[in-house]
């Protein structure tokens, strides 16, 4: 059952969100627990030696440390636990702690002073979570019995599929998944992160429909502080948050041309050998999935070729079960 721990000082401040944690987090799971620890070094020791979900850390905090030592906690958790989501607390007015914090490897940060606070931290917590989960869960291959989530089939199409996600899986090359809605094109995204030399690294997943359209391109690459209205604090991208692991972006064909071409652009700079970067670069792998027909869209100006050129260096189709009918009794 999903397990947060909460390091912070503040004994009130701890309590409380325990007990909106348990309350509202996941509602009917009987196990959820919630550990609070009120000093950085017992917090630091506990998170590396026991298995979490989340890890939940004030900026400041008594430890041994030094000051803000939630970023010290940061820094020291992520280097031996990439993959565990840590969000970072903070009523500093300095935003650069925040900004430092995602730059270290913090999934997300919470300012206090925000009027929705509790709630943004709920939301925080749910989405790390799930993302954790999404990462340490296997995936199965052939049979449903497998693997509580499994790629299903043992067809002629999908052994094929199999044979396409060890061969890509071993190399750094970008992968286009293109199939149905249902397919399990996000499977497979995770099959080839799993088996991948990147598995023990974050793995952060981008739903391109479920985030608005105004909002998808700050999500991707961050954005400064004043850069549109609500844009109060400097923000770091999902894309420099995966740095060292693999993002997932799922129906990239509904991005809008403005954020394809960053996209594009985004896609050359990662690319280019490191004497030509003007800035450092960001070591991510890149997996793409869509359920339209990219060459259509294409055709009617709706998706850009060279972007698709740039996704589809390897490329996996996932059939739908109706082309593969000896997959059925499988399922």
């Amino acid at each position: 059952m999903p397990k947060v721990l909460i390091i912070e000082d503040d004994k009130v401040m701890a309590t409380t969100l325990k007990r909106f944690l348990e309350a509202e987090a996941f509602e009917g799971v009987e196990d959820y627990v919630v550990e609070l620890v009120d000093h950085a070094d017992a917090g630091l020791a506990r998170a590396r030696n026991e298995s979490f979900d989340v890890v939940i850390t004030d900026l400041h905090l008594q430890g041994d440390f030094g000051s803000p030592d939630g970023l010290r906690i940061i820094n020291d958790l992520h280097a031996a636990k990439p993959q565990l989501p840590i969000i970072l607390m903070t009523a500093d007015s300095e935003t650069r702690f925040a900004i430092e914090a995602i730059k270290l490897g913090a999934y997300e940060y919470v300012l206090k002073e925000a009027q929705q606070f509790v709630i943004n931290l709920l939301s925080a917590v749910t989405q790390a979570v799930d993302s954790y989960r999404r990462m340490s869960e296997p995936v199965g291959f052939g049979h449903a019995t497998t693997a509580r989530h499994a790629i299903i089939g043992t067809s002629r199409v999908m052994q094929q599929v199999y044979k396409d996600i060890g061969r890509f899986a071993a190399t750094p090359v970008t992968v286009l998944v293109q199939g149905e809605t249902g397919t399990g094109k996000e499977l497979v995204a995770r099959a080839l992160q799993q088996h991948s030399s990147r598995k023990d690294q974050p793995y952060v997943t981008i739903n391109c429909v479920a985030i608005p359209e105004t909002l998808l391109e700050s999500e991707l690459f961050g954005h400064e502080r004043g850069a549109f209205t609500g844009a109060d604090v400097r923000r770091i991208g999902r894309f420099e948050q995966a740095h060292g692991g693999t993002i997932f972006l799922d129906e990239i064909g509904d991005m809008t041309s403005g954020t394809q071409a960053k996209l594009l652009e985004f896609c050359r700079k990662i690319h280019l050998p490191a004497r030509q970067q003007r800035s450092p670069a960001v070591d991510i792998r890149i997996i793409a999935a869509t359920h339209r027909d990219l060459p259509a869209a294409i055709r009617e100006n709706k998706f850009r070729e060279d972007l698709y050129y740039r996704l589809n260096v390897g490329a996996i189709h996932l059939p739908p079960l109706r082309d593969r009918p000896e997959d059925i009794p499988h399922c």
